[in-house]
């Protein structure tokens, strides 16, 4: 089975949105390849110095409307 692991993948881990298969596959290509295992820990990385930002929170609105697009994304895939 080829998997095209984009970015959109990488984060949806990173977040632990993926199916179980998918999670399996990507601990996998980790294993094999390390500059997609480098990719996904810079991901991780900037994730973590995300959250330790101070500042106000986005709106409900905000966040309704990236979680929306996301959605509309993946639907398309």
């Amino acid at each position: 089975m080829q998997t095209d692991f984009t970015s959109q993948l990488l984060i949806r881990h990173l977040y632990h949105e993926t199916t179980e298969i998918e999670r399996q596959l990507l601990e996998e290509e980790f294993a094999k390849d390390h500059e997609l295992n480098k990719q996904f820990l810079q991901l991780k990385e900037v994730l973590q110095e995300l959250s330790q930002l101070k500042g106000e929170a986005p709106s409900r609105h905000s966040v309704r409307v990236i979680l929306d697009y996301a959605h509309s994304q993946m639907e398309t895939v």
